[in-house]
């Protein structure tokens, strides 16, 4: 039993976004990370530049970037730093680079909602 509660404790929230180019997915998971996979059907991806970019719901204040520089089309980031108690929004958007050269734009406004309960 308590092996199950921790392990229901670290579940994630998830959600998938379709656009012109590929796909993304992001992932928010309970220790204060956000997950983030990108596909661009028939390309071979070398390297991605993005932002996260938080906005705590409720406040004015509660916002902040965090830039994604990465050579492949998976990353975890750790965004702990930035997150307090409260329902949090993060959108995500990003250029992809292709081996070619060619550049495809990944799935602009794509937004995940989670809460911060500790």
């Amino acid at each position: 039993l308590h092996l199950l509660s921790r392990r229901q404790r670290q579940m994630c929230i998830r959600d998938s976004f379709w656009g012109d180019a590929g796909s993304c997915t992001l992932d928010y998971l309970s220790e204060g990370y956000i997950q983030w996979t990108i596909t661009v059907p028939g390309a071979v991806i070398v390297s991605f530049e993005g932002n996260l970019h938080f906005n705590k719901l409720g406040t004015p204040f509660g916002t902040f970037d965090h830039a994604i520089s990465a050579y492949g089309t998976i990353g975890t980031e750790d965004v702990k730093y930035g997150l307090s108690k409260g329902k949090w929004e993060v959108e995500f958007t990003g250029i992809a680079t292709a081996a070619n050269g060619d550049m495809y734009s990944v799935v602009d406004g794509a937004t995940l909602a989670f809460s911060v309960t500790k």
